[in-house]
């Protein structure tokens, strides 16, 4: 780790295609870890949640999980402008949720360190990382990955020989598949900034499921006046 509560404020401009200075975003980081490999640092950021919480990529899509790969996005942009030299690459290592829990373990397990391994693979994060032949054994590695068991460090499993396995791949991203999603990201808070800019208040909340509900916590149902049961109205 190298920076915590780390703040950020950037006003959207040309990048976004909004009008200069008119959106602000602002927040502040969790936690901020750094690897370094010869000329590239790979970033990684942690938010620490009170509640259980994983990467969902059908919810990110329809622009309301973003948060973890916002947060990526400015870390990186903080680096690159710290250290405007152009030999040195910050590419993204990992966006974590971690659970800030004790957890209660059900097992008949008695021998103390199996019984402390359990409870660390229990309080692994949850999120997206990269496995670029470098990024990974820099999160883990390899000699110290557990034999055909769940990692302590990240949300995947190991075969045998310490490889990933596959039945816990949707975590694993490459490079290419990483910088999609934060390119998706940028490309979202663009556009619900130039809606928020054209007044656009559509009554038109999303549902996915047990997934989500945009009406399940909304303070403004009374404003609104969705009612599911009248024509006309129907979430997205």
């Amino acid at each position: 780790p190298v920076l915590f509560e780390q703040p950020f404020e950037r006003k959207l401009g040309e990048e976004e295609k909004t009008e200069e200075g008119k959106v602000v975003i602002h927040g502040k980081i969790d936690r901020i870890d750094i690897a370094e490999e010869n000329d590239v640092t790979y970033v990684k950021i942690v938010d620490y949640k009170s509640g259980s919480k994983d990467f969902n990529e059908e919810l990110f899509h329809a622009g309301v999980q973003l948060q973890t790969a916002v947060y990526l996005n400015e870390a990186i942009r903080q680096f690159k402008k710290l250290n405007p030299d152009e030999k040195k690459q910050f590419k993204p290592g990992a966006m974590f949720y971690y659970h800030m829990y004790d957890p209660i373990l059900s097992s008949t397990e008695e021998d103390a360190e199996k019984l402390k391994d359990l409870r660390e693979q229990e309080l692994r994060p949850q999120g997206l990382f990269v496995d670029d032949g470098t990024n990974l054994d820099l999160l883990e590695n390899k000699d110290s990955r557990p034999k055909s068991a769940k990692s302590k460090k990240v949300p995947v499993s190991y075969t045998a020989s310490q490889e990933v396995n596959g039945n816990t791949k949707k975590s694993v991203k490459s490079e290419e598949e990483m910088q999609k999603i934060l390119s998706e990201a940028d490309g979202t808070v663009a556009k619900l900034s130039g809606e928020i800019l054209d007044g656009e208040i559509g009554i038109s909340p999303l549902s996915a499921g047990s997934k989500y509900d945009a009406c399940k916590f909304c303070i403004y149902k009374g404003a609104c006046g969705f009612d599911a049961r009248a024509y006309g109205y129907k979430k997205r």
